[in-house]
């Protein structure tokens, strides 16, 4: 678990740090929002949001979903589980890195760019280093309703398993 939050936090800190990139180039080199004027930092940033550290963000969180699933499973048929500091921990770190637009609430630089970078997305032509089979539109397209959709569906997970925490709460106590 650890380790996957670990990269997860890794992977937030590398897409920041290519989105800041990418910002400060356009904004040195007083860069237009063209595809002729994508600066290599960019093609980097765009290619790492359309690949694989993208994919593998929403694996790691996948992984650690199923892990909290059956932590709350586990909770809900054991005495007691609140004095577990290091579960507790893995909870809030799940939601702050998993969580609904966490990727975009949790950099600085990387909507910004993002959004800046979207009027050139359909001419991206790959740069000296990127690889020729470089995301098109409909791929980026595709990954971000995918987070969306995978974001969405995490937060009504959680909404679910607070309402049952609640019910449960309120007929322990009547």
């Amino acid at each position: 678990m650890d380790e996957q939050i670990a990269a997860i936090a890794d992977t937030f800190a590398a897409l920041d740090s290519q989105a800041a990139s990418c910002l400060e180039t356009l904004s040195e080199q007083g860069l237009g929002q063209t595809s002729q004027n994508l600066t290599a930092a960019c093609q980097t940033f765009l290619a790492a949001i359309d690949g694989e550290p993208t994919t593998s963000y929403i694996q790691h969180c996948r992984q650690l979903q199923q892990w909290r699933s059956d932590f709350v499973e586990r909770s809900r048929s054991a005495a007691d589980t609140s004095n577990d500091p290091d579960a507790l921990r893995r909870l809030i770190d799940i939601e702050y890195f998993c969580g609904a637009n966490a990727l975009r609430l949790r950099t600085d630089n990387v909507a910004s760019a993002f959004q800046r970078l979207q009027p050139s997305r359909n001419n991206v032509r790959p740069g000296p280093g990127i690889p020729q089979s470089s995301p098109t539109p409909d791929n980026h397209r595709r990954q971000m309703r995918r987070l969306n959709n995978e974001t969405n569906r995490q937060q009504q997970q959680l909404e679910m398993e607070l309402l049952e925490q609640r019910i449960e709460r309120r007929q322990n106590l009547q």
